[in-house]
């Protein structure tokens, strides 16, 4: 198992239907939570206490093992305080199995290089057609965030050969400064250099990818996670079964 892995958008973009429970800010739909900017963000027309509950339609069945929220911060000042995920073979959320409830949020450490984001990573569940993703306040809130990032992260199994970054600004736009990571493995097996070209390298122009580290975090300067878009990936094959993986990520700040 490696240390370094990575997460897309799954449960969402694999979903025929999404809907919420409460009425969204048609200035800040559902959409926004599934890719682009760090500034796309989803909110309620109006705050309310209690649930906000997400649902989706797989169509098939899918398993997950991670949550990355993007401006989980905002939530935190939102007052939600707790986050479930549930799902079911079935659309009955009251059938629905626990697989994971985040409790205390407004308590969690968050992570990212502005302290910014929430990541959680599980063991994986078992695999359903239907999820849900609820959001409890326990004031008026309108839950307001960015992204909403869940399903199986991709294990390379090793971590990189070669890994590198530098930090970077653009003032004509005036982000605030930023990382680009370069990132190489060595023989990585077939079936695992398809699995991240599939996710992670042929989607890049419109799906973002997670970076995350579950125990030695300064792989990523000590980041945990890091929300960006793959700018380059390329996966030849080297030996039979075998293919050298790289790829550019830049972080979206």
């Amino acid at each position: 198992m490696a240390n370094l892995r990575f997460l897309d958008c799954e449960i969402p973009f694999a979903s025929t239907t999404t809907a919420v429970t409460n009425t969204a800010d048609t200035s800040y739909p559902l959409t926004n939570l599934f890719g682009g900017s760090r500034m796309d963000m989803f909110r309620l027309a109006t705050a309310a206490s209690g649930d906000t509950r997400i649902s989706f339609d797989v169509g098939g069945s899918t398993p997950i093992n991670t949550i990355f929220l993007s401006k989980a911060i905002l939530l935190k000042y939102d007052y939600v305080d707790t986050i479930t995920i549930k799902a079911h073979s079935a659309d009955s959320y009251g059938a629905a199995s626990t697989i994971r409830t985040i409790s205390s949020f407004t308590s969690k450490t968050l992570t990212g290089s502005y302290a910014e984001d929430y990541i959680e990573n599980f063991t994986t569940s078992s695999s359903y057609r239907y999820w849900w993703v609820n959001y409890n306040a326990t004031s008026a809130s309108k839950v307001q965030h960015s992204k909403l990032f869940f399903g199986a992260a991709v294990d390379p199994g090793a971590d990189p050969d070669t890994f590198s970054y530098q930090r970077l600004t653009n003032s004509q736009y005036q982000r605030k400064p930023f990382y680009r990571y370069t990132i190489g493995w060595k023989k990585l097996p077939y079936a695992t250099a398809m699995s991240l070209m599939t996710r992670f390298g042929k989607p890049r122009e419109y799906n973002g990818v997670v970076m995350f580290t579950t125990s030695d975090h300064t792989l990523l300067n000590n980041n945990t996670s890091v929300y960006g878009r793959v700018l380059s990936f390329s996966a030849p094959l080297v030996e039979t079964g075998y293919n050298d993986v790289s790829m550019v990520v830049e972080e979206i700040v």
